[in-house]
């Protein structure tokens, strides 16, 4: 499935490809360079969590590689 949303767009904030399982959250839109600064990372089972920051400090948006592994990970509810 091709996810047609690659920039910001105030109508769909929320992006999820199927194929990567990766979600990505918009906050706002970019204005200059992009980065992005690491918040959680784990080698063994590819799992990543980061911000996406522009030159002048807005977070821009969370990415979330392998999310269906990051729920399962780090699910809290007691059964």
């Amino acid at each position: 499935m091709e996810n047609k949303f690659t920039e910001y767009n105030d109508e769909n904030r929320v992006t999820y490809d199927n194929d990567e399982d990766t979600l990505y959250i918009w906050k706002a839109p970019c204005q200059g360079r992009l980065g992005s600064v690491v918040l959680y990372h784990d080698g063994k089972d590819h799992t990543m969590v980061s911000l996406d920051t522009d030159e002048v400090g807005t977070i821009v948006g969370i990415e979330i590689n392998n999310v269906s592994k990051i729920i399962k990970k780090f699910n809290t509810q007691r059964n």
